[in-house]
């Protein structure tokens, strides 16, 4: 009984694992927010897979704020988000990614996870230096990557 007890409960934890696996694939590829029709207030996310890192771009507008190259094993990279010093981590919970940036006294975590059978995908910002109130916005696979300029 104690056999079958556990065969079964390695079938389901197995079966979760290759389930977050399935969701952190979907995450790569180009995301435009769904909300501000206008131009300039678009919101794009792109992830791609580096080995055992993510090469992420983060662009408002036409104006690319952030390009790093941080492992989501949760050490700590330094960059610049709009010209200024910025840390990044980044690592997996579950089937949602989670990416927690320190700029100066400034702290925000994000929570990067699909929705909708994988037609969308929702980022949960979460102010956590100075605190204030969390928000999701909405995203939409794009059709075509960004350009890495």
């Amino acid at each position: 009984m104690k056999m079958r007890a556990t065969g079964f409960a390695a079938l389901l934890l197995g079966g979760a694992c290759f389930a977050d696996d399935a969701d952190r694939v979907s995450l790569l590829g180009a995301w435009e927010s769904t909300e501000g029709t206008d131009q300039g207030n678009k919101v794009t996310w792109q992830l791609e897979a580096n080995g055992e890192a993510l090469h992420i771009i983060y662009v408002q507008g036409n104006q690319k704020l952030a390009e790093f190259t941080c492992a989501t094993d949760g050490r700590e990279c330094a960059t610049k988000e709009s010209g200024h010093a910025a840390k990044m981590s980044l690592w997996y919970n579950g089937s949602k990614l989670v990416m927690l940036e320190t700029k100066g006294s400034d702290v925000v975590k994000r929570r990067f996870g699909i929705a909708d059978a994988g037609g969308q995908m929702d980022v949960e910002m979460i102010p956590i230096m100075p605190t204030s109130r969390a928000e999701t916005v909405h995203f939409k696979r794009t059709k075509t990557d960004l350009p890495n300029k």
